[in-house]
């Protein structure tokens, strides 16, 4: 059986012992979301892609570890952009993962 994408995601996770993915999926990320689902890590839905990177960046800045955020799409990551800005210029580390439509 052939190591996928998804496999990689979730070892990843795992290995770097990522408790919380924090975002606002759409239906391109349903494999990611298995990748999660097959992890330790549990997916926190937020309402918006902002309110998600937001909510990642509080729990980072509690924790002092990086927090990842899965937002959807291009209109997603737009979404999510002035709170990941707010992030960088006040050094707080995130891993943003964005989904994208198969062409």
């Amino acid at each position: 059986m052939a190591y996928t994408g998804g496999d990689l995601i979730r070892d990843f996770l795992d290995l770097h012992e990522i408790s919380y993915v924090f975002g606002n999926p759409g239906t391109t990320e349903t494999t990611f979301l298995d990748a999660v689902g097959r992890s330790k890590a549990q997916y926190l839905l937020a309402l918006h892609e902002s309110t998600a990177v937001g909510i990642a960046a509080g729990y980072a800045m509690l924790t002092r570890k990086p927090a990842m955020v899965s937002l959807h799409t291009y209109p997603g990551l737009a979404n999510g952009l002035f709170n990941m800005r707010n992030a960088l210029l006040s050094g707080v580390p995130l891993l943003v993962i964005n989904g994208q439509q198969d062409s």
